[in-house]
């Protein structure tokens, strides 16, 4: 098993709260004078005093600042929230996405890919006087914003965040296309669906798996179109895979993948979809084609069949709730979405400060994460919290110190961070490994 090389790590935290913090703190103008809250300090006040606890008061923080060696007033510390703050906040998130990207870990797993990225939107709203800035969904006078994440599962990392108006739609976002890298896999949901783009996936040599959006034509080699509920009502088989052309316009060749599901489960998505056509005010019962399709999981791919077989390709899509979970420590274990109501720099510094604890948190796990998937982030992140004082006294002492904090924090994982065994439902990382992927 590969050993970490927790000096590069520890170089690479310090270097990132000491250094690119100093020096995006005078290009932004946040220091204009001498002060002993230098721009070093109170980024490391307010990412790792977010680290330790989302939705912490100005008074916490103040006590966080004054464990780093410098004593400020709540009221002090709060005038320091201004424009030159924020964009420091906000240049130091990418800077710890760039930080995360940094070092590859050792990651056996699907090593059939260089990479396997899952990506997902995720809205969150906002105190109405941000409505101009961030405007949200629903009535004029609401606000919100949307985060979008692409996370390498394969890895352990965060390859992008990026934070958007709540309105922007994510069929029209590129997080998914623009981070797709030569033989990488990504998944994402029908919210991405976009046949436009399945042609970039190709030109660049990367692989998707997207289930099929089912109002998407489907055309023959020779351009005849398909009709996709015909054809699966003739199969005698509970596998189906198709190569095809999808969209009217793109027609890009593609791999159609069909799995039919069990009776029980069929007639449940069929009950779903006909309550939510009633509660969105439609017709009663949606078209008897949609009701059809609904006996089958169908995703569209171009993963070969010599990579993928029909059963490992559906498989392998159920890692994407990984993306979910994510979102889900984000917004409950670190109460994300926990926003009071204070002027506008407050919340938009704290925001960055706790998204770029948020990405700190990945890439601190990822080294345990990328050779022991079935670490449980909730239970990681709990332990990571309780870790953080010892890493503020770490980063004021010297370079063993915090090598240290950096051992003990892959040891408390391994050792409390596992998620329990399940014989009767296994994991998709278990089901993944009987596959043998």
């Amino acid at each position: 098993m590969p050993k970490t090389n927790y000096k590069q790590r520890q170089n690479e935290l310090r270097d990132l709260l000491e250094n690119w913090a100093t020096e995006i703190g005078s290009a932004t103008r946040f220091v204009q004078r001498k002060s002993k809250m230098s721009a070093s300090c109170f980024c490391q006040t307010l990412i790792l005093g977010s680290l330790e606890e989302g939705n912490k008061s100005l008074n916490d923080f103040a006590q966080i600042s004054q464990e780093l060696g410098v004593e400020i007033s709540p009221s002090g510390l709060n005038q320091r929230f201004n424009e030159s703050a924020v964009e420091l906040l906000k240049q130091m998130l990418g800077k710890s996405i760039a930080l995360n990207l940094k070092i590859i870990h050792e990651a056996p797993f699907l090593s059939q890919f260089s990479d396997v990225q899952l990506v997902d939107s995720s809205y969150m709203g906002l105190p109405e006087g941000l409505k101009e800035l961030y405007p949200g969904i629903g009535r004029s006078t609401t606000a919100g914003l949307k985060l979008f994440l692409n996370y390498s599962y394969r890895f352990g990392q965060i390859k992008a965040l990026e934070v958007a108006s709540g309105r922007t739609m994510d069929q029209s976002h590129r997080i998914h296309i623009e981070h797709a890298g030569e033989n990488s896999l990504t998944m994402f949901d029908l919210g991405f669906f976009n046949q436009t783009l399945f042609q970039q996936f190709e030109d660049k040599n990367a692989y998707f798996i997207v289930r099929y959006q089912n109002q998407t034509a489907l055309y023959e080699a020779g351009l005849d179109r398909i009709d996709l509920v015909t054809h699966l009502k003739k199969s005698k088989s509970n596998e189906v895979d198709l190569c095809v052309r999808i969209g009217s316009k793109a027609k890009t060749p593609v791999r159609l993948i069909a799995l039919r599901l069990p009776q029980e489960v069929a007639a449940q998505r069929r009950r779903q979809a006909k309550e939510k056509a009633r509660a969105d005010g439609r017709r009663p019962t949606p078209p008897a084609h949609r009701l059809a399709l609904l006996d089958w999981a169908i995703f569209v791919t171009n993963v070969p069949p010599d990579l993928l077989s029909v059963e490992q390709v559906t498989l392998i899509y159920r890692l994407r709730w990984q993306i979910e979970l994510i979102f889900k420590v984000w917004k409950s274990s670190a109460r994300l979405k926990e926003i009071g109501l204070f002027r506008m720099e407050r919340i938009l510094g704290q925001l960055y400060a706790r998204l770029t604890a948020l990405v700190l948190f990945h890439f601190l796990i990822a080294p345990t994460l990328a050779l022991h998937k079935e670490i449980s982030l909730t239970k990681a992140f709990s332990l990571l919290k309780r870790q953080v004082l010892r890493l503020i006294d770490a980063l004021a002492g010297d370079e063993n110190q915090l090598v240290t904090a950096l051992k003990r924090i892959d040891r408390d994982l391994l050792r409390l961070g596992r998620m329990e065994k399940r014989k009767k439902k296994p994991s998709t990382y278990q089901l993944l490994l009987e596959a043998g992927l």
